[in-house]
This record gives C-alpha cells, sequence and structure tokens, in this order.
C-alpha cells in the first residue's frame, strides 16, 4: 500500500491523495500511524552504514576517478568515500518499478536545472534498500551499528510477526 505523510499543513494533498488512490480501487484499508520513529530513522541508518561501507572499500583499495573529461575518459584517483558508497547502493536497491532512482529526503526533491523529480522512498522501500544493504555488509564481515530503537529494526519485527 502507498503511504502518505500528512499533518494540517497538507490536508489538501492529502485529499488528493486519497481521491487518487479511489480512483485506483472503490476500496481501501488506511492504518494511521505516529511517524515518530525514535533516534535512528531508516535514512539515518542508511547513511551511517554508508560511512562504515565506504571506509572499508577504502581500506580494501576501491578508488574513484577524480573527474571525466568530454571523451568519457576518467583521469586522476581519489579514495572511495560515504557519499560514493550512498550513490552506489541506493542506484543499486533504492529505485521505482521503473528503475528510477528514489530520495531518501521525506519530501523527494523537486524538478530543477533541467533534472526531472524524483519522488520519496516509501517506508517498505527504505526497508528492502537497509535490508539489502545489511545483507551485503554482514556477507562481508564489516562491522555495523544496529540501533535497537530504530524504524529499520521496527520494520525487520513487523517482517518478521
Amino acid at each position: 500500500m502507498p503511504e502518505f505523510q500528512f499533518n494540517q499543513n497538507n490536508l489538501d494533498a492529502a485529499n488528493d491523495w486519497l481521491i487518487e488512490l479511489l480512483n485506483d480501487g472503490p476500496y481501501w484499508i488506511l492504518e494511521a500511524k505516529n511517524p515518530v520513529i525514535g533516534k535512528w530513522s531508516m535514512s539515518r541508518l542508511f547513511h551511517s552504514w554508508c560511512a562504515t561501507t565506504g571506509e572499508w572499500m577504502a581500506q580494501n583499495g576501491s578508488t574513484m576517478p577524480m573527474y571525466m573529461d568530454s571523451e568519457g575518459n576518467y583521469h586522476g584517483k581519489r579514495k572511495f568515500d560515504a557519499d560514493d558508497a550512498k550513490k552506489l547502493f541506493s542506484a543499486t536497491w533504492f529505485s521505482d518499478e521503473n528503475g528510477d532512482a528514489l530520495s531518501w529526503s521525506k519530501r523527494g526533491q523537486k524538478a530543477k536545472n533541467g533534472k526531472k523529480a524524483v519522488r520519496a522512498g516509501n517506508r517498505g522501500e527504505r526497508y528492502h534498500c537497509c535490508n539489502m544493504l545489511q545483507q551485503w555488509m554482514i556477507e562481508r564481515g564489516i562491522k555495523h551499528l544496529n540501533p535497537r530503537d530504530s524504524d529499520y529494526m521496527r520494520a525487520m519485527q513487523e517482517q518478521n510477526k
């Protein structure tokens, strides 16, 4: 089921979203839940894991080119970092059904400077990406933080009920 976060400031958008749902089917079951998730959202946890993974990859010899010229040739090298890990793992596991990238921000990204809009990933999509990254780290023996008070752990417990 699609998710929509609403508050008093976006009730018109929430109403539009509900109308779209009703256009897709005459009946829906809605579940309201408080978005307060403790100190560790899935986005924060994912970024923490990317920092850990980026450091591990750099220590194991992974590098990135400094720049690419107009003919597509790479020049120079720099150490792999957390931002590289975020881009790599988001591109691998955090996209919609059409293969388009999703945003970790809660509101997505508006279209600007010739780039198209990017919708925010929902809780299930975030969970999938975090789950895949955690499995990847475990397979390689990368030690990582996994707080009990996190949206990811709550989603995992819900998944395993």
